[in-house]
């Protein structure tokens, strides 16, 4: 008998700013996203100057995680569930993030459509450089 160990799955990071998010109905469409993207972007009266915040956008083939990084920027390692005790902002199977879309008129910006058992959120990302976009575009 052969002794093998699991090898441990690849995890992609991306170091994202977090634009916003708002609950939409489950059957949201493609093109309504637009909108809805846009009404994430857009300041209220009296609200401070958007972005929100700066996440990690963790992929591996099992999981979508997004995670707060005020305290990784502090420690300046990788987020690790062990390490860091900040709010997971969410996390899903691949097949919960339902849609994505990237505007080519902000190529360093994308939204991503997030269901989870009852209720779906839209979030909006802004990246550090257009690249990001195109990679997550991909996954």
């Amino acid at each position: 008998i052969e002794n093998t160990t699991p090898t441990e799955e690849e995890e992609v990071q991306y170091r994202l700013t977090l634009v916003g998010c708002l609950p939409v109905h489950p059957l949201t469409t493609m093109a309504m996203l637009p909108w809805v993207v846009a009404e994430i972007g857009r300041p209220r009266p009296g609200e401070r100057e958007k972005p929100v915040g700066t996440v990690c956008l963790c992929v591996s083939a099992s999981w979508v995680r997004c995670v707060w990084t005020e305290e990784v920027e502090r420690d300046r390692r990788p987020w690790d569930p062990l390490t860091h005790t900040r709010a997971v902002l969410f996390e899903c199977r691949p097949h919960s993030v339902i849609k994505l879309l990237h505007n080519s008129r902000e190529p360093c910006s994308f939204g991503c459509l997030v269901r989870d058992a009852r209720l779906c959120y839209c979030y909006v990302f802004q990246c550090q450089d257009s690249t990001c976009c195109s990679d997550t575009d991909m996954a």
